[in-house]
């Protein structure tokens, strides 16, 4: 592994670090399991033992364990500011939450949670002025949902209570601003299933109706702004951009495109493994895609572990080392793209049904159309709603097209749907069939005899199904 994805073993160790400190390990505890992982993930994957193994397994494990220490402790220890603070600022964020808004605060002292009544009429990109109680994250009632973990995730650190809030004259141009404009203007001027698909799509905005049908498909990570949609932006980039500047010019347009839509954790990682990605090709480099997962997880872990714990992030890194393994799996390029979709559903249907509830087994169908599909109904409702959105005389000639082509999908969908159905109710059986299915590929990827293959599938079941426990 060391040859091949020297990351890897820092990853690995630092992920089984923060899963066995979610799962009550003292965090000394916990920083121990995940040297273990490391110093196994070195020791099991080996081939051989040469001259500079030791040297080289002996640097990682020092990353890995300065590196572990480092998150753990943040995860063990947050920084939980208390008393009264006051200020102006931006709200960057607001979403529903129950019969109020959760809205996100950035002031000079840092970003907080508050909540408002909805008569309050707060939206992101307002600039206000807030006093407030600074407190720790309220519990949620019963259930395993917790508050601090998912806030914390998106750069919270603390809760605001008896916020009272003063609008200010607004700034003349901010993100947050721009996002809500453009989501008021999709609102306004696009028919149903067009305005839930770019609202997810641009800016990160889920849609109830189109999130119940894709939930029925197995097929709602299609609204959920990560790899897939990056990578669409990548593409578009590379295709529209010539000469010397096209990788720097590819880049901004990646990161422009995660920041407006609302840079969730998991387009980030994505942005991170794409920016690598460019950088290597611009210096006539080429990395492998698993180390590259690798590099860009860890670094998003050193920056902020609270990340690990948000169930997009993990899904986005489970099924991108999924994709990214089948790649690196030396399979010919034909089988590999058919195993794909069904690779990545493998790989996230047991976190899938341990969060979300039921999978539906029409997924493993639905996904092998779903990627190419939306690969051409994004830019295609994109491009056909643009007219309408910049208000030109006969844009909706454009939008009614896009809805057609929506229709038609969810058509498609919900035939296949009944066409399989059943689902997944419990998540250990799928859990371990994709921790064995990913343990297997990776043994293929490093080159591993067949008994050190399957041994290293059940290791990685065993190990997964032991944090699941714990």
């Amino acid at each position: 592994m060391l040859g091949i994805m020297p990351s890897m073993p820092i990853f690995l160790g630092w992920c089984a670090a923060l899963g066995a400190l979610g799962g009550g390990v003292p965090p000394l505890g916990a920083w121990g399991v995940g040297m273990l992982v490391t110093a196994g993930a070195i020791w099991s994957t080996a081939l051989a033992f040469p001259r500079n193994f030791w040297a080289v397994g002996s640097a990682a494990l020092l990353l890995g364990a300065l590196g572990g220490a480092a998150v753990v402790y943040r995860g063990a220890f947050p920084e939980r500011p208390e008393g009264k603070i006051e200020g102006e600022g931006l709200v960057t964020a607001e979403r529903p939450w129950g019969g109020r808004r959760a809205v996100l605060v950035t002031l000079p002292q840092g970003t907080f949670l508050a909540f408002s009544s909805p008569v309050t009429g707060l939206r992101e990109g307002d600039r206000v002025a807030v006093t407030g109680t600074l407190e720790a994250f309220r519990r949620s009632p019963g259930g395993s949902f917790d508050a601090e973990r998912y806030w914390r995730a998106r750069g919270a650190k603390g809760e605001l209570r008896g916020a009272s809030w003063t609008l200010l004259p607004p700034e003349r141009w901010s993100l947050a601003a721009v996002r809500s404009s453009l989501r008021k203007k999709i609102l306004l001027t696009l028919p149903p299933l067009t305005r839930g698909y770019l609202l997810a799509a641009l800016v990160g905005v889920s849609d109830p109706d189109r999130a119940a049908v894709h939930r029925r498909a197995g097929t709602v990570h299609l609204l959920s702004v990560s790899g897939f949609h990056v990578g669409l932006v990548g593409l578009f980039g590379a295709l529209i951009f010539r000469g010397r500047g096209r990788w720097v010019l590819s880049s901004v347009l990646i990161w422009v495109y995660v920041a407006l839509a609302g840079a969730p954790p998991s387009a980030v990682r994505s942005a991170v493994m794409a920016q690598g990605a460019l950088l290597g090709w611009t210096l006539g480099r080429r990395g492998g895609i698993t180390n590259a997962l690798a590099v860009a997880g860890g670094g998003m872990l050193l920056w902020n572990p609270w990340y690990f714990w948000d169930v997009g992030w993990r899904l986005s890194v489970l099924a991108t080392l999924a994709l990214a393994l089948l790649a690196e799996s030396r399979l010919p390029h034909r089988v590999a793209g058919i195993l794909a979709s069904p690779g990545a559903w493998i790989a996230t249907a047991g976190e899938c049904a341990a969060v979300f509830g039921p999978v539906p087994l029409a997924g493993l169908a639905i996904n092998l159309v779903a990627l190419p599909a939306f690969g051409v109904l994004f830019p295609v409702g994109i491009l056909a709603g643009l007219p309408s959105l910049l208000e030109l005389p006969g844009g909706w000639v454009g939008a009614d097209f896009a809805e057609d082509c929506f229709v038609l999908w969810e058509g498609l969908s919900d035939a296949l749907v009944r066409l399989f159905p059943g689902s997944v109710t419990d998540a250990w059986i799928p859990t371990g069939i994709g921790a064995l299915a990913l343990g297997t590929l990776g043994g293929r990827v490093l080159g591993l005899p067949p008994g050190r293959t399957l041994f290293l599938g059940a290791a990685t079941m065993a190990f997964w199904g032991m944090i699941k426990l714990i």
